[in-house]
């Protein structure tokens, strides 16, 4: 019998280069920047304590919001005041991030299963969360946990499993199983256009709103126009090497993206389209099937596109008995 035991590190690093600072943390299962880049809010365990960890853009570590549950994912309101949290018995916790203290908190309805995403609508002042934590995107009202909207497709069979908001928040762009890419009316609650994406897994609106990346599992990243769904740029990962980007990135100004995967993170230039840095995130080969604690998600762009990464080093004990 084989047995895993994975050292995690979070590394910040320029994209162009190695990792200059490294921070050790428990478990990470998600992180995340604040809109002006200066405070990195990290889901997981530091120290035996669950919660949500605030480091400087330094990496020094300012303070955790503990929890008594392991949060899942974690986004920061556009105003950065606030802190939305998914935690494991599936309840959302909204934190005040100056007083560190729960404003809310409150059961998501319809969770079956635990995957996870939550995002703020990017408007500032605007208290408007949406969570993709069932088989349906949830667009609630994050102080009072009101459910406004429920985004269903057709088949439940085939379920929404990843969402982001457009830049003014009057459009919610989501991937389901089915390998398409929906945009959703949040007024009307109706779709208004859709396209079809071979083995697509992750999205991420450009900062400028214009552009759609969509990151698959055949080793490519295709650059949509955000309103038209037109093909606009196709970034190719390494040759005859396999890359699943489960997470696409763009840098803060919109000049870089990183696909992120469970081996290896790719960062290209968007004008070029050539690859500008490969990283290397797991040191040993594994199966997906026997690890489960490898959270491609947990990349972000910080500040002047210092990439902010989770890398993961594998110790693997085999019993011969």
């Amino acid at each position: 019998m084989q047995i895993f035991v994975i050292t995690t590190f979070i590394w910040i690093s320029s994209s162009i280069s190695f990792a200059s600072t490294q921070l050790t943390v428990d478990h990470i299962m998600d992180l995340s920047w604040n809109s002006t880049r200066t405070m990195l809010a990290v889901a997981g365990s530091l120290n035996g304590n669950e919660g949500i960890h605030l480091f400087d853009a330094n990496g020094d570590y300012i303070d955790s919001l503990i929890t008594t549950d392991r949060v899942f994912s974690v986004s920061w309101s556009s105003d950065d005041t606030k802190l939305a949290a998914y935690t494991s018995d599936r309840r959302i916790s909204i934190w005040d991030v100056s007083s560190r203290t729960i404003i809310n908190d409150f059961e998501e309805e319809f969770a079956t299963k635990v995957d996870y995403s939550i995002h703020w609508h990017p408007q500032s002042g605007n208290n408007t969360i949406v969570t993709q934590l069932s088989s349906s995107g949830m667009v609630y009202d994050s102080l009072t946990g009101t459910l406004n909207i429920v985004l269903t497709v057709e088949n439940p069979v085939e379920p929404i499993s990843t969402l982001v908001w457009n830049e003014d928040g009057t459009r919610i762009f989501t991937r389901s199983d089915d390998d398409r890419i929906r945009i959703w009316d949040v007024v009307n609650d109706t779709v208004v256009d859709m396209v079809h994406i071979d083995g697509s897994e992750s999205l991420q609106l450009s900062p400028d709103g214009d552009f759609l990346a969509v990151g698959n599992s055949y080793n490519v990243i295709t650059i949509l126009d955000a309103d038209t769904f037109d093909v606009v740029e196709t970034l190719h990962g390494l040759p005859d090497i396999e890359s699943r980007f489960s997470a696409v990135r763009w840098s803060n100004d919109g000049t870089q993206i990183a696909g992120s995967g469970y081996q290896r993170i790719i960062v290209w230039d968007v004008s070029s389209g050539e690859i500008i840095n490969t990283i290397t995130v797991l040191d040993e080969p594994f199966s997906l099937d026997e690890i489960s604690a490898v959270h491609p998600e947990a990349v972000d762009f910080g500040p002047d596109n210092i990439l902010t990464y989770v890398s993961y080093s594998v110790i693997i004990n085999t019993d011969t008995e």
